[in-house]
């Protein structure tokens, strides 16, 4: 056998192998996170990548300022905090009652 068709048998092994791989899931996005994605795209503008949802109406969270609803804004979202981007929660702080962090570490202290 030539070193050429080896190669050839080589490749078409994983090329045959590579198609039996598990099917890859598609998540289709949600209303809610529709709304989430054009809710960001307005608190951006205003420069923050966080904001508050309370009642229906949208308050983006700029540290040592005024804190003011958008007017004409309103929100289906459930009542909370919303963060704009990539975040790492697996350090974040246990929200009150929990007593483990979202990486399965002990809360050194609660809120």
């Amino acid at each position: 056998m030539s070193h050429y068709s080896a190669l050839n048998l080589l490749m078409a092994i994983l090329l045959f192998c590579s198609s039996c791989a598990a099917d890859v899931a598609f998540q289709y996005p949600t209303e809610q996170n529709d709304e989430v994605i054009h809710l960001c795209k307005q608190v951006v503008q205003r420069g923050t990548r966080r904001f508050f949802v309370k009642g229906g109406k949208i308050t983006p969270f700029r540290p040592g300022k005024e804190q003011v609803a958008i007017p004409a804004m309103q929100a289906k979202l459930p009542d909370g905090e919303y963060y704009c981007g990539r975040s790492d929660l697996r350090k974040a702080p246990c929200a009150q009652g929990e007593t483990q962090r979202i990486d399965g570490g002990v809360c050194s202290y609660q809120r």
